[in-house]
C-alpha cells in the first residue's frame, strides 16, 4: 500500500506536468523558433521585472540582462547589412497584437541613443497609436503631415521624447482612411527627410497579421524586425512567418524573441549567440585552470 501510494504520488504530478507541456503550443525558447523558420535571429529579450513600470529599461553601462540583450540585438543588426548598404530605417512589426513591439522598439532606440547616435522614433500605428499614448505629447503628428495639414517635419518632431536625446514623431489623430494616407507619396517624403537628419529612424508599425498597413509601410524599410512574444504566439503560426520571409513580403526580415524567462536563456552566453557564448566559456575554462 505504501509503495503504491509513493508511485501514485510521483506519477500524478509528473503526469500533470507532462500534460501541461503537451498542451502548451506557444513559442517558449529560441530553439522553437530556429527549428521552424530560416529567418535570421537577432536575439532574445528577457522578461522584465513586473515591478518595473518604466517604458525605457536599458541603462548606460548597465550590466543587467536586459541592457546586455539589447546590446546584442544592436550588434547583430550590423550583420543584416549583407543585403543592404546600410540599415538606417528599421521597421518593427509582429504577427499578432500584444507581442511587445512598442517596448522593444523604444528600448532599442534608447540603446542607440546611448551610443551617441541621432535617433528618431516614429509611431506609424496611426489606427491605434500605442506608442503615442505613452507620452504626454498631444501636438501634431504623422497624420497631420500625411494629410497635408503640415508641410514642415520640424512641426511634428518632439524633442527628447521618452529620454534625453531621443526624438519622437507621434501618430496624430486617427484618420478615416489610414491605408490611403500610408500609400501616399508624402510618407516617402517624410522618411526621406528623416533619413537626412538622423542616423537611425525607428518605426513602430502595426501587426502584420491584423491589417495591411504593415506591408504598405514596409516599402521604406532597410530592416524589418518581427517581434515574437514567448508564451503568447502559437508555434503553429511560425510557418506563416516563414512564408512571409520566403515570399519577401517584408524587406530584409529578421526576428527578435521577446519576454524570455531567465531560466530559458540557456546560460549567459548561449542565449545571446554563439560568438559571445564561446568567449565567455573560454574565459571560464582559463579561470578553472
Amino acid at each position: 500500500i505504501l509503495l503504491a501510494a509513493v508511485v501514485l504520488g510521483l506519477a500524478i504530478p509528473a503526469g500533470i506536468v507532462w500534460l501541461q507541456m503537451v498542451m502548451n503550443t506557444t513559442v517558449r525558447t529560441r530553439k522553437d523558433v530556429e527549428d521552424a523558420v530560416s529567418i535570421p535571429f537577432l536575439g532574445e529579450i528577457p522578461l522584465r521585472d513586473k515591478k518595473n513600470k518604466d517604458e525605457i529599461v536599458v541603462r548606460e553601462n548597465g550590466r543587467d540582462s536586459i541592457s546586455e540583450a539589447f546590446r546584442i540585438v544592436r550588434t547583430n543588426m550590423d550583420f543584416m547589412r549583407v543585403k543592404e548598404k546600410k540599415t538606417q530605417v528599421i521597421v518593427f512589426t509582429s504577427l499578432n497584437a500584444g507581442a511587445g513591439k512598442t517596448y522593444v522598439s523604444s528600448n532599442l532606440a534608447a540603446s542607440l541613443v546611448l551610443m551617441h547616435k541621432k535617433v528618431v522614433l516614429v509611431d506609424l500605428d496611426i489606427r491605434k497609436g500605442t506608442l503615442s499614448g505613452r507620452t504626454a505629447h498631444t501636438g501634431k503628428g504623422v497624420t497631420h503631415f500625411l494629410s497635408g495639414k503640415v508641410d514642415s517635419i520640424s512641426e511634428i518632431i518632439q524633442k527628447d521624447g521618452l529620454i534625453e536625446g531621443l526624438d519622437m514623431v507621434n501618430a496624430g489623430p486617427v484618420p478615416p482612411n489610414p491605408a490611403e494616407l500610408l500609400l501616399s507619396d508624402r510618407l516617402d517624403l517624410l522618411i526621406g527627410e528623416l533619413r537626412a537628419q538622423y542616423d537611425y529612424v525607428i518605426i513602430d508599425n502595426v501587426p502584420a497579421g491584423v491589417v495591411a498597413d504593415a506591408s504598405i509601410v514596409n516599402r521604406v524599410a532597410d530592416l524589418t524586425i518581427c517581434v515574437v512574444r514567448a508564451g503568447v504566439m502559437d508555434r503553429r503560426q511560425l510557418p506563416e512567418l516563414e512564408r512571409l520571409y520566403r515570399t519577401k513580403q517584408f524587406h530584409n526580415m529578421s526576428i527578435v524573441l521577446n519576454c524570455i524567462g531567465t531560466k530559458r536563456l540557456g546560460g549567459y552566453g548561449y542565449g545571446y549567440g554563439y560568438g559571445y557564448g564561446y568567449g565567455y566559456g573560454a574565459d571560464d575554462k582559463k579561470k578553472k585552470r
